[in-house]
């Protein structure tokens, strides 16, 4: 062992004085720790060659590099300084504008599609909008379904908009077995609360309606179809989504 540890200080014998015993002070560290770990009858074990000269360059690194930054401290701080505010002004200058299609954005404006027709519902909060197809009767189970596929129902005997009294009354699928455009159009019709818009527009005027109330009722609770002294809005969906026993009722009042 004593000519291991010659060896191992022959390699070391140019550094200065405080390298040389930081060295050694670690390669006696590691010795400790084969002690730590062998049993004490083992006294053929011991590092090789290779294994003391790899902890002696790893360590030799370390402290230059240590000593290089020390040394080199203002210069390092200015050079990354430089960095920083080069990448900021690339990013800030030189990276390309994006912009968003207006089309991106039209779900969460409070302008209405004209190209669906006459008679259209747009709520921005959930990204809904549909044409309202007239007079649907809610009894007619053939009729519904099929209408339903192309948009949203105005029941039978509702209000119009801008009537001034009355109860508009809409309805639509939270989930529908056959496959359309709006099949789920009203899924998240449970998401709004109280003050969310509900934009409308029929025959070219835009009305703006604001949620009052939001309930769930039995399907036999016909109370909900009453119509009102005031102008005011309700939508219904099947709830909850996937089933047809209960119905979730959103209503509203003119602006």
């Amino acid at each position: 062992m004593r000519s291991q540890n010659h060896d191992y200080r022959d390699q070391h014998k140019k550094l200065n004085h405080r390298e040389s015993q930081t060295v050694s002070l670690l390669y006696q560290h590691v010795l400790g720790l084969r002690d730590l770990y062998w049993p004490c009858s083992i006294t053929t074990w011991s590092f090789s060659q290779d294994v003391k000269i790899f902890l002696f360059k790893s360590y030799i690194i370390k402290l230059r590099m240590k000593k290089f930054i020390i040394k080199n401290k203002k210069r390092i701080i200015a050079g990354t300084a430089i960095l920083t505010l080069f990448v900021l002004a690339f990013l800030y200058f030189g990276h390309p504008k994006i912009t968003v299609s207006p089309d991106l954005l039209s779900n969460n404006s409070k302008s209405i599609d004209q190209g669906l027709g006459d008679f259209v519902i747009k709520i921005p909060k959930i990204a809904v909008e549909a044409p309202v197809l007239l007079d649907v009767d809610p009894n007619d189970k053939n009729q519904y379904n099929q209408k339903l596929k192309n948009g949203v129902a105005l029941m039978t005997g509702s209000a119009l908009p801008g009537s001034g009294k009355g109860k508009i009354f809409i309805y639509g699928h939270s989930s529908a077995a056959e496959t359309s455009k709006y099949q789920k159009i009203f899924s998240e019709l449970n998401d709004l609360v109280a003050g969310d818009d509900i934009l409308v527009r029929y025959n070219g005027v835009d009305y703006n309606y604001i949620v009052k109330t939001k309930k769930v009722v039995e399907e036999t609770d016909l109370s909900v179809l009453d119509q009102t002294e005031n102008e005011t809005l309700s939508l219904m969906t099947c709830w909850p989504i996937g089933t047809d026993k209960e119905r979730l009722i959103v209503s509203g009042s003119l602006k």
